[in-house]
């Protein structure tokens, strides 16, 4: 059974947002502070969640997302860090990805 949840990347403190701004290919695209960042992303989660979405917080970590990136061949850009987010959401809920 697979449980079906939008996964989005979360940053636990102002060092960390910086951390992943200052290494990220996409740096320009991130919200200038981290302030500015949580009150968008604390929107979208209730956005989803108001449409009956659930969400899971995956609290990013720079040693395990820039390991993944290398196992896996993703850029460090938001498509890197939306896959790695789906993936750790994935093995949290014990979500098993079915080939066709």
């Amino acid at each position: 059974m697979t449980i079906e949840v939008a996964a989005i990347p979360w940053y636990s403190s102002a060092k960390i947002y910086r951390e992943f701004q200052s290494t990220a290919e996409d740096a320009t695209d991130f919200f200038p502070t981290f302030e500015e960042w949580v009150t968008a992303a604390t929107c979208h989660v209730a956005e989803a969640e108001t449409r009956g979405i659930p969400v899971v917080r995956i609290r990013m970590q720079m040693q395990t997302f820039s390991d993944y990136c290398r196992v896996s061949g993703h850029a460090k850009d938001g498509l890197g860090r939306t896959a790695f987010a789906n993936d750790q959401a994935d093995k949290f809920l014990g979500n098993t990805r079915e080939t066709t």
